[in-house]
């Protein structure tokens, strides 16, 4: 299975893609909504599954080797279709990152971005 994912991260504007390690349990699905744990160069992120697919033809052709999501951070999903589809009706309207929209639905504290000192 294959993920989108977008980045908690202020400053990226774009999703990612990444895959499900072979070792996944199969009773722990992910869906779009889902807050993950993702490697982001060298380190670890939380995002958002925006969109899930079992087609590698679905992705984009252009993709380099896909780097597996590390962990659930909740085993529900944070968000529901409908936030997510508000999140995009946003980032359409208002010509705003997808990441920057998604963040505004999340309720504070349940994300948690590295401390810079």
């Amino acid at each position: 299975m294959f993920v989108e994912v977008a980045p908690y991260l202020p400053g990226h504007d774009r999703t990612y893609h990444y895959c499900l390690p072979a070792d996944w349990p199969p009773d722990l699905p992910v869906q779009a909504g889902h807050l993950v744990v993702v490697p982001f160069g060298p380190q670890k992120l939380q995002g958002i599954v925006v969109a899930t697919t079992d087609d590698e033809d679905d992705l984009p052709p252009d993709l380099p080797d896909l780097k597996p999501i590390e962990a659930l951070v909740d085993p529900e999903p944070v968000l529901t279709r409908g936030q997510l589809d508000l999140a995009y009706w946003l980032a359409q309207y208002y010509q705003t990152p997808m990441p920057a929209c998604l963040v505004l639905m999340l309720p504070p504290g349940l994300s948690k971005r590295g401390d810079s000192r």
